[in-house]
């Protein structure tokens, strides 16, 4: 979630540097910008440790002991190194070679669960949210919208709603839960494209129908702030027992950015070639669709223990009646 809200801020940023360089119409210095921020990055990479828990899988316990030091210097690092490698030494039963994972995910019990984190990663970007985000510009364009001010500042104006959608669901994720919050979310967002296709339908460009497309891509940005922004990740991390965890991650992120490739390269030709009130038509039914596979699919981790999620899977995708509800008293950080 904290990547989604770092994300939102970028995403403002971008809009307002472009903003501020759009009257020297030189569009390397508002792609060049980027580098400031790319180069600090950098930096900051160079300059961490890995984990713990990733030394001492690859044997290097020395430098798990420094960054246990680094992490909490009053802590007895002898001893939680040595119950970290007694935690990962009871993890015997996972798959261990490159390639078994993928073995284990395309069998059952896990297949249902590489088809929800493979669908999870299409449904990230087929929703509309990078076609919004690269292309809202040349949409509120040819919405009747002009001047920098209105091609620039209000995308960045609306990326407010998404920061502040995601801070919510991030302070209630764990009151309300996962599946509740990523329904109403795809909801909203079904809604807010309908609203869109709407303004494109009309034909009309008077205020009162900017103002309507304005209000579709608010709302678009704070169901998407609401369930998947804020959970894709969440969902990702929670949804395979921890031998399994990384790749069925890296698979979300895989078909994440392949499905983001294809937005970047034909979203403008798609709206060219058959105009926006069928393409925000189109969205309005892959985002319903979305609805319908995540309510199938998506399992409620709310209050139950990770190491759990294997009996989801394991009972046909339903929790089974002897798994025990982890007490509400008790805090369970999240892997994001």
């Amino acid at each position: 979630m904290i990547y989604q809200l770092a994300n939102c801020i970028g995403i403002m940023l971008a809009y307002a540097a472009a903003y501020l360089l759009a009257p020297t119409e030189s569009w390397r210095w508002i792609l060049g910008v980027a580098a400031i921020p790319a180069v600090g990055v950098f930096w900051v990479l160079c300059t961490r440790m890995d984990t713990p828990r990733w030394y001492v899988m690859k044997g290097r316990h020395q430098h798990a002991e420094e960054a246990l030091r680094k992490l909490d210097p009053s802590a007895d690092t002898a001893r939680a190194l040595a119950e970290l490698r007694a935690t990962l030494d009871t993890q015997t039963t996972g798959p261990r070679r490159r390639g078994e994972s993928l073995r284990v995910l395309v069998r059952r019990p896990y297949l249902r669960a590489l088809v929800f984190l493979v669908g999870l990663g299409a449904i990230m970007k087929l929703t509309g949210i990078n076609a919004l985000v690269y292309y809202k510009p040349l949409i509120l364009q040819s919405m009747g919208f002009s001047g920098y001010t209105s091609l620039l500042l209000i995308p960045a104006g609306i990326q407010v709603v998404t920061a502040i959608a995601t801070t919510f669901s991030a302070l209630k994720v764990d009151r309300i839960g996962r599946r509740p919050l990523m329904l109403t979310g795809l909801a909203v967002m079904a809604v807010a494209h309908g609203l869109i296709a709407l303004t494109y339908f009309t034909g009309v460009r008077t205020t009162s129908m900017q103002v309507l497309a304005i209000l579709g891509f608010v709302l678009f940005q704070a169901g998407f702030g609401l369930g998947l922004g804020a959970l894709i990740w969440v969902y990702a991390s929670e949804s395979l027992p921890g031998p399994l965890r990384a790749a069925g991650a890296s698979i979300t992120l895989t078909v994440d950015f392949g499905i983001n490739l294809f937005i970047a390269q034909l979203f403008l030709t798609i709206l060219d070639a058959v105009g926006g009130e069928f393409v925000f038509l189109g969205f309005v039914v892959i985002t319903l669709a979305s609805w319908v596979f995540m309510w199938k699919l998506a399992p409620e981790t709310k209050g139950r223990s990770l190491d759990r999620i294997k009996d989801y899977w394991e009972n046909d995708g339903k929790w089974p009646e002897t798994t025990a509800v982890k007490d509400a008293t008790t805090k369970q950080p999240e892997t994001i």
